[in-house]
C-alpha cells in the first residue's frame, strides 16, 4: 500500500500504513476476517474521522465492517470515501475456495464456516461486501483487473451492479496484486479521494 501513501501524503493527507493481523509485519501466523476488523476498527478509531481508505483484497471487507460498524463491532467508523482494489463480494465464495484448495470433508467445510460464524457474530453465507454497502452511505471506487485469479473481476461487478453509490473501474493485464503499483490505478484512487 505504500505506493498509495505518498502520493496522498503530497496532497496533504495524514496517513495510515498498518499491516493487519497475520499480514506483514504483524505478529502471528494466522487470523480471521473479524480480528483483523477489530485490529482496524481499533487503529480508525483513533484517527476518526476518516477521509478515505484504501485496501486490498481481504481488506476491502475489512474496510467495509468497519464503516458498516455492526457486531462484534462496537460501533462504525465514520469514513468519507472508499476506495477498493481487488475486493471479494460474497465471504462464502472465499471460504469455499480455501476448502476446496485444501480438500476439506463436508464436514470438516462445517465445522470450520460455523467457527466462523461464531467469531464474526453473522452467518458467512449473508456476510458479503454488497450486503455491506446498504448500511454505508460512503462513495465507492472498485478497482479490479478482468484477468484477476484471485478474486475474479465478476466480484466487482456484483458490487457495482447493486450500489448506485459505487464506480468500478476496470482494467486489464495486472492480475491481483498489480493494482497495487500501477500508475493509473494510484491516479484514480488519489483523484477519488481528493474530489470534494
Amino acid at each position: 500500500m505504500s505506493a498509495f501513501a505518498e502520493p496522498l501524503r503530497r496532497m496533504g493527507y495524514q496517513i495510515v500504513v498498518f499491516d493487519l493481523p497475520a499480514h506483514g509485519r504483524s505478529e502471528g501466523t494466522r487470523t480471521n476476517l473479524a480480528a483483523c476488523a477489530r485490529a482496524a476498527h481499533r487503529v480508525a478509531e483513533q484517527w476518526s474521522p476518516i477521509k478515505g481508505i484504501v485496501s486490498h483484497s481481504f481488506g476491502g471487507l475489512v474496510a467495509l465492517w468497519i464503516a458498516e460498524g455492526g457486531p462484534p463491532l462496537p460501533s462504525a467508523v465514520p469514513v468519507e470515501k472508499l476506495a477498493l482494489l481487488a475486493c471479494p463480494d460474497r465471504l462464502i465464495d472465499v471460504t469455499r475456495e480455501f476448502g476446496a484448495d485444501r480438500e476439506l470433508e463436508p464436514k470438516a467445510q462445517l465445522g470450520f464456516e460455523t467457527r466462523i460464524e461464531r467469531i464474526g457474530h453473522r452467518p458467512v453465507s449473508g456476510f458479503s461486501a454488497t450486503t455491506l454497502l446498504k448500511r454505508i452511505e460512503s462513495p465507492v471506487m472498485l478497482a479490479h483487473s478482468a484477468d484477476d485469479n484471485d478474486v475474479v473481476f465478476s466480484n466487482a461487478q456484483t458490487i457495482a451492479a447493486n450500489h448506485p453509490r459505487v464506480r468500478l473501474s476496470a482494467y486489464e493485464g495486472l492480475g491481483h496484486a498489480g493494482l497495487l503499483f500501477d500508475t493509473a490505478v494510484i491516479r484514480s484512487a488519489m483523484t477519488f479521494i481528493g474530489q470534494a
